[in-house]
């Protein structure tokens, strides 16, 4: 055996080291007339008498199909590489004939992208070699190295040695092949160089007359897995006596230097599994972990992933054995899953399937079961059947999406129904007239499956499930005083725990629509002549003097695209009201004031250069965008200037324009000054200046100018279309930036406080940031309280590719500092991502998004990348705990059910909540025999929970008690005055701290509601609360 592998492993060495060898010579003796026929892809026939001629326009001619009119028979001038194929893409059919040669290497390879399709035929290496030949790489009638190739209906041959033995019917070292109804006389002769590096292949009802060779080089250990892999799915190895071969089996593998080999050197068979199978296992000596049913038709498969590979939608996947390993498992097709009695650890589902247990409800989902894309565990069951705790016995709601511990079981109420009758009993309608429902009731039943006590419960659904009191019987009379509009009414049966429902919407519709009375509040009763009438806006309610209450609908204006001319004006409104059904549109007027506009901005004048000009000089003329109306230049009492005033310098005039004709009635006059004549007297003033500078080559333009906070900006403007703006601050601190033409820019600023910062953003966008924090600064905010600001401004972007990167400097000793980073665009979702030295990158779950930017806590220095992290969750656009959610799965401490859905509503178990705050400490989750397994033993170490009950449902008493513990059970200044809040309760101290950090203000009515179940949204809130505390 050792000394037949070794000598395999050579040649095969010395076959890896050769160059492809060239195209075989032309045929001496050509066959006759007829032997081929190639047909090109685009239909176009061709007989050739040649076989050399046919074979060399087939692999020439892409897509097209060389079919033998004869058996051939290749001449020696082909040589000991046979035909080799290793580009383009073609068909040999054999048409039942055969294609043979005495060829001492292999009689076809196929290598490189070369792609190929064999039917209907026999290849025969009729080759003869001493004893010592017929290795697995000799004599070989298909070889394959690379590309594709699709056996059909093919006899494959190897050549034999001087006794009579056979070498590799099919020798495959790379490339891909996929074989059905073929038979291969000579072994399947399968060589990976690694174990990484598998061959593709793909047998399915296949005769392998002299076995198979599997060789892994550098494996030393069996390969099952690979080798259960080159056969098609559903397809199994059988002996001569349809025996099932154990790919497994010890007897079989041999671990040799050269590496792991399987070799089964008799006759067998590749074919579906048919025989019967009773508990995973069957007389053959075959077990299975599932099948799978299709049109009635049953496929066994070994490996459970397999099978769920291989179902489509509408097919049953059944469980035969449990499904090893605590292994997460995703159904994403519409088929039937019966567990059949067995185990699976953990399941997804992500479209509606079945899910069923045909054994009785003994097999379990032993973690969780998450229905996702907006599905519900009442999707996934049959009629009659419900989910229940395999542990405490509790039965799961229809509506909810993840529960664990599961059992598909028999359910104590199969269905209900619910009608609506008169008071006669006969059937009445849902949809009823104002006025007339106090003879109507609503009638419900159910179907049971078992006995037990059976109660019943009324509930009305408007925003909330509303308990009606006393509403315990099947039969509930409607309320005879019932406005137009929608009811919705539930009745819920129980029995043995278990709870079903039926809804039923009652529409009470009107005879004669109300009109109700009283006019819409205003935000403002003045308007300036110009505004449109919108400016103005309208909310509030109307009266139904009918039934005494308020009537909700909207106000609006009859057209608020109306300006109206100065005065007093009536404008015309409408209120559409909510019940539309109930009540009638109606429309009245308000007045309002519109007051004259008064012109803005300043005549057109002429600027006076030079001394004994005339106010005539300066041409003044009113601005062109206001009315018409007439304008001059006046005294301080008002009284005109003559044409012939001599301006004097630095001399302030004043002008008056007023308004004439018509645009009198609709403007006021205005009023201004100005100073016509500017001579420099050698001091500083206020305002603005610019020159242009002839002292340097580089700068065309300078302006200075001083800014309303005292900070005075210089802006030079350069040949080549830079532009340096310089900003010197009223404490001394500075910030220069030069932006050039293809839109990158520089930024330098320095602090009074000595840090300094410099930002740099190429024309692309891309922006580094480098701050040097100075310790004069870090002193200050320490004594504080408050973070560093750093003196840089960045801006997030969603992608960490293209983010911002800020490296942060701090002095020596300075030690743990919290520095806020400016963010033009700060979110909730927001996240500093530290760059470590490596290269590797990752989230700083404590950096916190402030009013400006980003606060983290740094020590020695760090280098950042400022990215959106947030998450665009269908579910929470309009929630109210949206920037709480965005914040805690931005920083991976609450994760969504999936990338789109965050079911802020839903529940959270006491694992799920450990995790959380371990998450948040950066405590090590990796291993452990359950997923919150790690997360448990921290939760125990740190005091934050006993660790008890991990899939108990949080309330919000646990919720902020462990919380508080994880946060070092601070103690609070004061007590939390909350009427359910008991001082001598485990939580009060906490409740106490979490009311002072602004945490939580309870629900209302002076309640914090200790045992009201805490939803993924209020944990968010809590989290995001504590964490900015």
């Amino acid at each position: 055996m050792k000394k037949r592998v070794l000598s395999m492993f050579m040649a095969l060495a010395l076959c890896l080291t050769l160059l492809p060898a060239p195209a075989w010579a032309a045929e001496a003796d050509a066959p006759e007339s007829g032997a081929a026929q190639v047909t090109t892809a685009g239909g176009t026939e061709q007989v050739y008498g040649s076989f050399n001629d046919a074979w060399s326009a087939a692999i020439e001619s892409e897509g097209s199909t060389l079919k033998l009119l004869s058996d051939v028979e290749l001449p020696e001038e082909v040589g000991e590489d046979g035909l080799p194929v290793s580009e383009g893409s073609f068909t040999l059919d054999l048409n039942n004939k055969t294609l043979q040669g005495a060829i001492w290497k292999q009689l076809l390879e196929v290598s490189g992208t070369a792609n190929i399709t064999i039917k209907n035929g026999s290849l025969v290496n009729t080759q003869t070699g001493p004893a010592a030949t017929a290795s697995a790489t000799e004599l070989v009638a298909l070889k394959i190295s690379g590309g594709t190739v699709a056996l059909d209906n093919v006899n494959l041959t190897s050549g034999i040695n001087s006794e009579g033995k056979h070498s590799s019917a099919l020798y495959i070292t790379g490339g891909s092949l996929t074989a059905t109804g073929s038979t291969f006389t000579g072994e399947v002769g399968v060589f990976c160089e690694h174990s990484g590096t598998r061959p593709a292949l793909s047998i399915a009802d296949a005769t392998l007359n002299n076995g198979i060779f599997y060789w892994v080089a550098d494996a030393q250990a069996s390969d099952t897995a690979g080798l259960e892999a080159i056969f098609a799915h559903g397809s199994m190895l059988f002996n001569q006596d349809d025996k099932y071969i154990d790919l497994a089996s010890k007897e079989y593998w041999h671990i040799e230097n050269v590496g792991a080999i399987f070799l089964y050197t008799e006759g067998c068979i590749v074919k579906p599994h048919t025989h019967e199978v009773v508990n995973g296992a069957c007389e053959c000596g075959a077990t299975f972990a599932a099948s799978v049913t299709q049109n009635g038709a049953v496929t066994y498969y070994k490996d459970f992933h397999t099978a769920l590979d291989a179902a489509k939608a509408g097919d049953t996947l059944t469980l035969l054995t449990d499904v090893k390993g605590d292994v997460w498992v995703t159904i994403d097709k519409a088929i039937t899953f019966d567990l059949n009695g067995h185990r699976i650890y953990d399941l997804t589902v992500e479209c509606k399937i079945i899910l069923k247990d045909s054994a009785g409800g003994t097999g379990k989902i032993a973690e969780w079961l998450r229905v996702e894309n907006g599905l519900h565990i009442g999707d996934l069951l049959e009629e009659g059947y419900a989910l229940r705790n395999a542990g405490t016995g509790a039965w799961y709601g229809e509506t909810e999406q993840t529960v664990g511990n599961v059992t598909v079981q028999q359910a104590p109420i199969t269905s209900v129904t619910l009608t609506a009758l008169n008071a006669d009993g006969t059937a009445a309608s849902t949809s009823i007239p104002y006025g007339t429902t106090g003879g109507i009731k609503l009638s419900a039943s159910c179907t049971r499956q078992g006995a037990g006590e059976l109660s019943c419960q009324w509930y009305t659904i408007g925003g909330t499930l509303q308990l009606i009191d006393g509403a315990t019987e099947p039969v509930y009379q409607l309320p005879a005083d019932l406005s137009v509009g929608e009811y919705t009414y539930r009745v819920t049966f129980t029995a043995d725990g278990y709870s079903k429902s039926a809804d039923i919407t009652i529409t009470i519709t009107a005879t004669n629509k109300i009109v109700p009375t009283g006019e819409p509040t205003l935000s403002a009763t003045t308007l300036t002549y110009g505004q449109a009438l919108s400016a103005i806006k309208l909310s509030g309610k109307l009266h139904d003097n009918v039934n005494n209450k308020d009537v909700e609908g909207t106000f609006t204006w009859v057209d608020g695209t109306v300006k109206p001319s100065a005065g007093s004006y009536e404008a015309a409104w409408k209120f559409t009201p909510a019940d539309g059904d109930t009540y009638a549109e109606t429309t009245g007027t308000v007045t309002i004031t519109v007051n004259k506009a008064k012109p803005t901005g300043e005549p057109v004048y002429t600027k006076i250069t030079a001394a004994n000009k005339t106010l005539k000089d300066a041409a003044l003329k009113p601005n062109t965008s206001w009315p018409t109306g007439t304008i001059q230049w006046v005294d301080k009492d008002g009284k005109e200037l003559p044409d012939t005033t001599e301006v004097k310098a630095n001399t302030t005039y004043k002008w008056i324009f007023t308004p004439t004709g018509a645009d009198a009635d609709n403007y006021t006059t205005a009023e201004g000054t100005v100073i016509l004549y500017s001579v420099s007297t050698g001091g500083g003033g206020g305002g603005s200046s610019s020159d242009r500078d002839t002292s340097s080559s580089d700068t065309v333009k300078t302006e200075t100018t001083k800014n309303n906070d005292g900070s005075v900006t210089k802006t030079e403007t350069k040949k080549d279309g830079t532009k340096v703006e310089t900003t010197t601050a009223k404490d001394g601190s500075t910030s220069k930036t030069e932006t050039k033409k293809d839109g990158s820019s520089v930024t330098e600023n320095k602090a009074a406080d000595g840090s300094t910062g410099t930002v740099k953003t190429d024309k692309h966008g891309q922006t580094e940031a480098k701050t040097a924090l100075s310790s004069k600064a870090i002193e200050d905010a320490k004594k504080s309280g408050e973070p560093v600001k750093a003196p840089v401004e960045v801006k997030a972007t969603r992608d960490s590719n293209t983010a911002p990167t800020v490296k942060v400097e701090l002095p020596k000793g300075a030690g743990e500092t919290k520095v806020e980073i400016p963010v033009s665009n700060v979110k909730p979702g927001t996240v500093a991502v530290i760059v470590h030295p490596d290269g590797t990158e990752e989230i700083v779950k404590n950096s916190l998004p402030t009013e400006d930017g980003i606060q983290l806590t740094v020590n020695g220095g760090a280098t950042v990348k400022i990215v959106d992290n947030s998450k665009d969750f269908i579910d929470t656009r309009n929630h109210w705990a949206k920037d709480a959610i965005d914040f805690v799965s931005a920083r991976g401490l609450v994760n969504g059910m999936n990338d789109s859905i965050y079911a802020p509503n839903n529940s959270t178990t006491r694992a799920q909540l450990w995790t959380i705050l371990a998450r948040q400490n950066d405590a090590d989750l990796n291993g452990g025999n359950t997923w919150y397994e790690k997360a448990q033993l921290w939760s125990k170490d740190k005091g934050v929970s006993d660790g008890a009950n991990p899939n108990g449902t949080i309330d919000r008493a646990q919720m902020v008690t462990m919380l508080w513990r994880a946060a070092g059970q601070p103690t609070a200044g004061g007590t939390a005055n909350f009427t359910d809040v008991p001082a001598d309760s485990y939580y009060a101290n906490a409740v106490s701290w979490a009311v002072e950090g602004g945490i939580t203000a309870g629900v209302g009515d002076g309640r914090f509601d200790p045992a009201a179940t805490c939803t993924r949204a209020q944990i968010a809130t809590f989290l995001w609360r504590a964490m900015a505390e």
